[in-house]
């Protein structure tokens, strides 16, 4: 997951494991109280890297911490996120 920390419309970058590849891969936005924020991404992608926009202003994200989840629907990962103004 990189950059970090990231602003308005912001690439993120994410690398994925073979064993995702071809994967329905979904990719989820929540804050710190747990709640959803938004689905950034749901399809399938194929394994190494892919960009995605974090469109903070259209989520009503607010500075701060937040959590990415990305699911292939049998694991799931979780990293810590920083938003920034």
């Amino acid at each position: 997951l990189y950059p970090q920390p990231l602003g308005s419309f912001q690439p993120l970058q994410l690398r994925l494991a073979p064993p995702a590849s071809g994967s329905r891969i979904r990719v989820r936005l929540f804050d710190m109280l747990g709640r959803m924020k938004g689905i950034l991404y749901e399809g399938r992608l194929a394994a190494g890297s892919d960009i995605l926009l974090l469109p903070t202003d259209r989520l009503g994200l607010i500075p701060g911490m937040y959590t990415l989840e990305i699911s292939d629907g049998t694991r799931r990962i979780a990293r810590g996120l920083l938003v920034r103004e």
